[in-house]
Protein backbone atom coordinates (compact mmCIF):
# COMPACT_ATOMS: atom_id res chain seq x y z
CA UNK A 1 0.00 0.00 0.00
CA UNK A 2 2.79 2.33 0.85
CA UNK A 3 4.42 1.56 -2.50
CA UNK A 4 1.25 2.51 -4.36
CA UNK A 5 1.16 5.90 -2.60
CA UNK A 6 4.74 6.56 -3.49
CA UNK A 7 4.05 5.80 -7.15
CA UNK A 8 1.06 8.14 -7.11
CA UNK A 9 3.10 10.99 -5.58
CA UNK A 10 5.87 10.49 -8.16
CA UNK A 11 3.29 10.50 -10.96
CA UNK A 12 1.78 13.80 -9.71
CA UNK A 13 5.22 15.40 -9.41
CA UNK A 14 6.07 14.31 -12.96
CA UNK A 15 2.87 15.86 -14.27
CA UNK A 16 3.68 19.15 -12.47
CA UNK A 17 7.24 19.15 -13.85
CA UNK A 18 5.98 18.62 -17.40
CA UNK A 19 3.45 21.43 -16.96
CA UNK A 20 6.12 23.83 -15.76
CA UNK A 21 8.42 22.83 -18.63
CA UNK A 22 5.76 23.47 -21.26
CA UNK A 23 4.95 26.83 -19.67
CA UNK A 24 8.61 27.90 -19.77
CA UNK A 25 8.97 26.94 -23.42
CA UNK A 26 5.97 29.07 -24.29
CA UNK A 27 7.52 32.13 -22.60
CA UNK A 28 10.77 31.74 -24.59
CA UNK A 29 8.88 31.77 -27.83
CA UNK A 30 9.05 28.08 -28.60
CA UNK A 31 6.05 26.09 -29.66
CA UNK A 32 5.55 22.38 -29.71
CA UNK A 33 2.60 22.80 -32.01
CA UNK A 34 2.51 23.34 -35.80
CA UNK A 35 4.47 26.24 -37.27
CA UNK A 36 2.50 29.29 -38.41
CA UNK A 37 2.06 29.45 -42.20
CA UNK A 38 4.34 31.92 -44.17
CA UNK A 39 2.46 34.67 -46.00
CA UNK A 40 3.36 34.70 -49.69
CA UNK A 41 3.21 38.22 -51.23
CA UNK A 42 0.96 38.68 -54.21
CA UNK A 43 3.06 39.33 -57.33
CA UNK A 44 2.87 42.97 -58.55
CA UNK A 45 2.39 43.40 -62.26
CA UNK A 46 5.28 45.60 -63.57
CA UNK A 47 4.19 49.00 -64.92
CA UNK A 48 5.69 49.95 -68.25
CA UNK A 49 7.25 53.46 -68.19
CA UNK A 50 6.42 55.28 -71.38
CA UNK A 51 9.31 57.21 -72.84
CA UNK A 52 8.74 60.83 -73.90
CA UNK A 53 8.18 61.59 -77.54
CA UNK A 54 9.04 64.67 -79.57
CA UNK A 55 7.71 65.97 -82.86
CA UNK A 56 10.04 67.31 -85.52
CA UNK A 57 9.03 70.95 -85.99
CA UNK A 58 9.92 73.82 -88.29
CA UNK A 59 10.91 77.26 -87.05
CA UNK A 60 13.64 79.85 -86.45
CA UNK A 61 16.63 79.16 -84.19
CA UNK A 62 18.48 82.05 -82.58
CA UNK A 63 21.60 81.62 -80.42
CA UNK A 64 22.48 84.48 -78.09
CA UNK A 65 25.44 85.17 -75.84
CA UNK A 66 24.83 87.00 -72.58
CA UNK A 67 27.51 89.56 -71.78
CA UNK A 68 27.79 91.28 -68.42
CA UNK A 69 28.91 94.89 -68.62
CA UNK A 70 29.27 97.95 -66.44
CA UNK A 71 29.78 101.66 -66.85
CA UNK A 72 33.48 102.27 -66.26
CA UNK A 73 36.26 104.73 -67.07
CA UNK A 74 38.01 104.55 -70.41
CA UNK A 75 41.38 105.44 -68.84
CA UNK A 76 42.71 103.78 -65.69
CA UNK A 77 46.23 103.77 -64.31
CA UNK A 78 47.63 101.24 -61.84
CA UNK A 79 50.36 102.71 -59.61
CA UNK A 80 53.01 100.92 -57.56
CA UNK A 81 55.86 101.74 -55.19
CA UNK A 82 59.35 101.35 -56.59
CA UNK A 83 60.75 100.25 -53.21
CA UNK A 84 59.46 98.35 -50.19
CA UNK A 85 58.58 99.70 -46.78
CA UNK A 86 55.95 100.50 -44.17
CA UNK A 87 53.20 102.99 -44.97
CA UNK A 88 53.89 106.05 -42.83
CA UNK A 89 51.49 108.52 -44.44
CA UNK A 90 48.22 108.05 -46.35
CA UNK A 91 46.58 111.24 -47.57
CA UNK A 92 43.60 109.84 -49.55
CA UNK A 93 41.18 106.92 -49.28
CA UNK A 94 39.44 104.69 -51.80
CA UNK A 95 36.85 106.74 -53.67
CA UNK A 96 38.75 110.02 -53.21
CA UNK A 97 39.29 112.42 -56.10
CA UNK A 98 42.92 113.39 -56.72
CA UNK A 99 44.73 115.81 -59.00
CA UNK A 100 47.80 114.88 -61.03
CA UNK A 101 50.86 115.45 -58.81
CA UNK A 102 49.07 114.92 -55.47
CA UNK A 103 51.05 112.94 -52.90
CA UNK A 104 48.86 109.93 -52.08
CA UNK A 105 51.03 107.83 -49.76
CA UNK A 106 54.63 107.44 -48.57
CA UNK A 107 56.82 105.20 -46.45
CA UNK A 108 57.73 106.04 -42.88
CA UNK A 109 61.38 106.63 -43.80
CA UNK A 110 60.57 109.32 -46.38
CA UNK A 111 61.32 112.25 -43.99
CA UNK A 112 64.87 110.96 -43.42
CA UNK A 113 65.39 110.60 -47.18
CA UNK A 114 64.15 114.15 -47.74
CA UNK A 115 66.54 115.42 -45.03
CA UNK A 116 69.45 113.69 -46.77
CA UNK A 117 68.35 115.24 -50.06
CA UNK A 118 68.41 118.72 -48.55
CA UNK A 119 71.91 118.15 -47.15
CA UNK A 120 73.15 117.01 -50.57
CA UNK A 121 71.63 120.07 -52.21
CA UNK A 122 73.52 122.24 -49.69
CA UNK A 123 76.75 120.39 -50.49
CA UNK A 124 76.16 120.96 -54.20
CA UNK A 125 75.72 124.67 -53.64
CA UNK A 126 79.03 124.73 -51.78
CA UNK A 127 80.65 122.95 -54.70
CA UNK A 128 79.22 125.53 -57.10
CA UNK A 129 80.71 128.32 -55.00
CA UNK A 130 84.05 126.48 -54.93
CA UNK A 131 84.01 126.30 -58.72
CA UNK A 132 83.23 130.00 -59.03
CA UNK A 133 86.10 130.86 -56.64
CA UNK A 134 88.52 128.55 -58.46
CA UNK A 135 87.60 130.16 -61.79
CA UNK A 136 88.13 133.64 -60.30
CA UNK A 137 91.56 132.75 -58.90
CA UNK A 138 92.60 131.10 -62.17
CA UNK A 139 91.56 134.18 -64.15
CA UNK A 140 93.58 136.36 -61.78
CA UNK A 141 96.67 134.14 -62.13
CA UNK A 142 96.45 134.09 -65.92
CA UNK A 143 95.92 137.88 -66.15
CA UNK A 144 98.99 138.70 -63.97
CA UNK A 145 101.51 140.85 -65.95
CA UNK A 146 104.16 138.39 -64.90
CA UNK A 147 102.26 135.08 -64.86
CA UNK A 148 103.76 132.30 -62.82
CA UNK A 149 103.32 128.95 -64.59
CA UNK A 150 103.34 127.02 -61.33
CA UNK A 151 100.67 129.24 -59.83
CA UNK A 152 98.51 128.92 -62.94
CA UNK A 153 98.87 125.10 -62.83
CA UNK A 154 97.83 125.07 -59.15
CA UNK A 155 94.74 127.17 -59.91
CA UNK A 156 93.78 124.91 -62.81
CA UNK A 157 94.00 121.88 -60.52
CA UNK A 158 91.91 123.67 -57.89
CA UNK A 159 89.23 124.33 -60.52
CA UNK A 160 89.29 120.74 -61.77
CA UNK A 161 88.98 119.35 -58.22
CA UNK A 162 86.03 121.65 -57.54
CA UNK A 163 84.34 120.49 -60.75
CA UNK A 164 84.93 116.80 -59.92
CA UNK A 165 83.49 117.32 -56.46
CA UNK A 166 80.40 118.93 -58.01
CA UNK A 167 79.92 116.06 -60.48
CA UNK A 168 80.26 113.49 -57.70
CA UNK A 169 77.68 115.28 -55.55
CA UNK A 170 75.27 115.50 -58.50
CA UNK A 171 75.46 111.72 -58.95
CA UNK A 172 74.69 111.21 -55.25
CA UNK A 173 71.84 113.70 -55.47
CA UNK A 174 70.33 111.85 -58.44
CA UNK A 175 70.41 108.59 -56.49
CA UNK A 176 68.92 110.34 -53.48
CA UNK A 177 66.08 111.85 -55.49
CA UNK A 178 65.34 108.41 -57.00
CA UNK A 179 65.14 106.96 -53.48
CA UNK A 180 62.72 109.70 -52.45
CA UNK A 181 60.53 109.09 -55.49
CA UNK A 182 60.55 105.33 -54.84
CA UNK A 183 59.33 105.87 -51.28
CA UNK A 184 56.12 107.62 -52.26
CA UNK A 185 53.22 107.50 -54.70
CA UNK A 186 52.21 110.62 -56.57
CA UNK A 187 49.04 110.67 -58.68
CA UNK A 188 50.08 110.39 -62.34
CA UNK A 189 46.65 111.58 -63.58
CA UNK A 190 43.62 113.36 -62.18
CA UNK A 191 40.71 111.11 -61.28
CA UNK A 192 39.20 108.82 -58.67
CA UNK A 193 41.03 106.23 -56.58
CA UNK A 194 38.94 103.18 -57.46
CA UNK A 195 41.11 100.61 -55.68
CA UNK A 196 43.47 100.98 -52.71
CA UNK A 197 45.35 97.83 -51.74
CA UNK A 198 47.03 98.96 -48.52
CA UNK A 199 46.27 100.78 -45.27
CA UNK A 200 48.23 103.02 -42.96
CA UNK A 201 50.87 101.06 -41.05
CA UNK A 202 50.94 98.13 -43.48
CA UNK A 203 53.97 96.96 -45.41
CA UNK A 204 54.02 97.38 -49.19
CA UNK A 205 56.27 95.59 -51.66
CA UNK A 206 58.11 97.15 -54.56
CA UNK A 207 56.60 96.84 -58.04
CA UNK A 208 53.35 95.35 -56.72
CA UNK A 209 50.09 97.06 -57.79
CA UNK A 210 49.21 99.40 -54.93
CA UNK A 211 46.27 101.46 -56.19
CA UNK A 212 44.26 102.29 -59.29
CA UNK A 213 43.23 105.75 -60.44
CA UNK A 214 40.44 106.17 -62.98
CA UNK A 215 39.80 109.21 -65.14
CA UNK A 216 36.02 109.40 -64.77
CA UNK A 217 35.68 112.32 -67.16
CA UNK A 218 35.23 109.78 -69.97
CA UNK A 219 33.28 106.55 -69.38
CA UNK A 220 32.09 103.67 -71.52
CA UNK A 221 30.13 100.43 -71.23
CA UNK A 222 32.81 97.80 -70.55
CA UNK A 223 32.71 94.00 -70.90
CA UNK A 224 35.51 91.74 -69.64
CA UNK A 225 36.79 89.91 -72.73
CA UNK A 226 38.11 87.03 -70.61
CA UNK A 227 34.59 86.33 -69.30
CA UNK A 228 33.10 85.90 -72.80
CA UNK A 229 33.33 83.59 -75.77
CA UNK A 230 35.11 86.31 -77.69
CA UNK A 231 35.48 84.22 -80.86
CA UNK A 232 31.74 84.65 -81.53
CA UNK A 233 31.88 88.47 -81.34
CA UNK A 234 33.02 91.14 -83.78
CA UNK A 235 33.35 94.92 -83.95
CA UNK A 236 30.15 96.58 -85.15
CA UNK A 237 28.03 93.67 -83.90
CA UNK A 238 24.54 94.87 -82.85
CA UNK A 239 23.51 94.18 -79.25
CA UNK A 240 20.59 94.86 -76.93
CA UNK A 241 21.37 96.53 -73.59
CA UNK A 242 19.26 96.31 -70.44
CA UNK A 243 20.03 97.62 -66.95
CA UNK A 244 20.65 94.68 -64.59
CA UNK A 245 17.43 93.40 -62.95
CA UNK A 246 15.34 95.87 -64.99
CA UNK A 247 12.17 94.88 -66.87
CA UNK A 248 12.19 97.97 -69.06
CA UNK A 249 12.55 97.75 -72.82
CA UNK A 250 16.21 97.23 -73.74
CA UNK A 251 18.33 99.82 -75.48
CA UNK A 252 20.07 99.10 -78.75
CA UNK A 253 23.81 99.38 -79.24
CA UNK A 254 26.87 97.84 -80.86
CA UNK A 255 30.37 96.60 -80.08
CA UNK A 256 32.73 99.49 -80.80
CA UNK A 257 36.13 97.98 -80.02
CA UNK A 258 37.60 94.59 -79.12
CA UNK A 259 41.13 93.59 -78.10
CA UNK A 260 43.66 92.48 -80.72
CA UNK A 261 43.64 90.05 -82.53
CA UNK A 262 39.84 89.99 -82.38
CA UNK A 263 39.51 93.70 -83.11
CA UNK A 264 41.29 97.01 -83.53
CA UNK A 265 42.19 97.55 -79.86
CA UNK A 266 45.50 96.76 -78.13
CA UNK A 267 46.30 93.25 -76.93
CA UNK A 268 44.25 91.78 -74.09
CA UNK A 269 47.20 92.02 -71.71
CA UNK A 270 47.19 95.79 -72.21
CA UNK A 271 43.43 96.35 -72.40
CA UNK A 272 41.11 93.42 -71.71
CA UNK A 273 37.89 95.37 -72.24
CA UNK A 274 35.30 95.08 -74.97
CA UNK A 275 33.80 98.55 -75.49
CA UNK A 276 30.04 98.72 -76.12
CA UNK A 277 28.27 101.87 -77.31
CA UNK A 278 24.61 102.88 -77.16
CA UNK A 279 23.12 103.67 -80.56
CA UNK A 280 21.75 106.85 -79.01
CA UNK A 281 24.52 108.53 -76.96
CA UNK A 282 21.88 110.32 -74.86
CA UNK A 283 20.73 106.95 -73.48
CA UNK A 284 24.09 106.52 -71.75
CA UNK A 285 23.87 109.88 -69.97
CA UNK A 286 21.21 108.67 -67.53
CA UNK A 287 23.49 106.02 -66.00
CA UNK A 288 26.24 106.28 -63.40
CA UNK A 289 29.68 104.81 -62.82
CA UNK A 290 29.56 101.05 -62.01
CA UNK A 291 25.92 100.56 -63.14
CA UNK A 292 25.64 96.95 -64.37
CA UNK A 293 24.00 95.74 -67.58
CA UNK A 294 22.92 92.55 -69.31
CA UNK A 295 24.00 92.72 -72.94
CA UNK A 296 22.60 90.28 -75.48
CA UNK A 297 24.57 89.56 -78.65
CA UNK A 298 22.97 87.41 -81.37
CA UNK A 299 25.80 85.09 -82.36
CA UNK A 300 23.97 82.73 -84.75
CA UNK A 301 20.60 82.48 -86.49
CA UNK A 302 18.85 80.18 -88.98
CA UNK A 303 15.28 80.70 -90.19
CA UNK A 304 12.60 78.20 -91.20
CA UNK A 305 14.55 75.01 -90.39
CA UNK A 306 13.66 71.64 -88.86
CA UNK A 307 14.46 71.31 -85.18
CA UNK A 308 14.22 69.05 -82.15
CA UNK A 309 15.02 69.65 -78.48
CA UNK A 310 18.55 68.43 -77.59
CA UNK A 311 17.19 65.74 -75.25
CA UNK A 312 15.61 63.96 -78.24
CA UNK A 313 18.99 63.47 -79.91
CA UNK A 314 21.37 60.64 -79.05
CA UNK A 315 25.10 60.21 -79.64
CA UNK A 316 27.30 57.14 -79.43
CA UNK A 317 30.89 56.66 -80.64
CA UNK A 318 30.69 59.74 -82.84
CA UNK A 319 27.33 58.74 -84.30
CA UNK A 320 24.41 61.18 -84.03
CA UNK A 321 20.96 59.60 -84.31
CA UNK A 322 17.35 59.49 -83.09
CA UNK A 323 14.91 56.67 -82.38
CA UNK A 324 11.56 56.62 -84.16
CA UNK A 325 8.67 54.19 -83.68
CA UNK A 326 6.87 52.59 -86.62
CA UNK A 327 4.24 49.83 -86.35
CA UNK A 328 5.11 49.28 -82.71
CA UNK A 329 8.83 48.84 -83.42
CA UNK A 330 11.66 51.27 -82.80
CA UNK A 331 14.52 51.91 -85.18
CA UNK A 332 17.39 54.39 -85.28
CA UNK A 333 17.95 57.04 -87.92
CA UNK A 334 21.26 58.86 -88.40
CA UNK A 335 20.87 62.62 -88.60
CA UNK A 336 23.00 65.70 -89.24
CA UNK A 337 22.62 68.61 -86.84
CA UNK A 338 23.38 72.32 -87.14
CA UNK A 339 23.35 75.13 -84.60
CA UNK A 340 21.81 74.78 -81.17
CA UNK A 341 20.78 77.27 -78.52
CA UNK A 342 20.27 74.83 -75.66
CA UNK A 343 16.53 74.50 -76.30
CA UNK A 344 16.39 73.90 -80.06
CA UNK A 345 18.81 71.98 -82.29
CA UNK A 346 18.76 72.33 -86.05
CA UNK A 347 18.11 69.09 -88.00
CA UNK A 348 19.85 69.40 -91.36
CA UNK A 349 19.42 65.84 -92.67
CA UNK A 350 17.61 62.60 -91.82
CA UNK A 351 14.14 63.66 -90.68
CA UNK A 352 10.98 65.31 -91.96
CA UNK A 353 8.59 67.70 -90.28
CA UNK A 354 5.94 65.97 -88.19
CA UNK A 355 7.90 62.78 -87.49
CA UNK A 356 7.71 61.51 -83.92
CA UNK A 357 10.98 60.82 -82.14
CA UNK A 358 11.23 58.65 -79.02
CA UNK A 359 13.24 60.17 -76.21
CA UNK A 360 15.63 58.46 -73.84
Amino acid sequence: MKTTKQHLIRFILLILALTLLLSACGEDGFSLGMAEPTVTPIPVQPIAIRKPTYEVQRGDIVRNQLLVGRIGPVTTVTVEFESSGRIGALHFSEGSMVEAGDLIASFDYLPELERETTLRQIAIRRAEIAIERAEMFLDAAESDPNPNPTTIQDKQWDLELAQLTYEELMIYLGEQVASVDAAKIVAPISGMITELRFRFGQNANAFTPALTIADISETALLVDSYATNIEELYEGMPVSIRLFNSTDEPFTGYIRQMPFPYGSGPGRDEDKWIYVEFDNPEDAEQFQLNDRFDIIAETARVDDVLWLPPEAIRTFSGRVFVMIEEDGLQRSIDIKTGITNGEMTEIMEGLEVGQIVVGQ
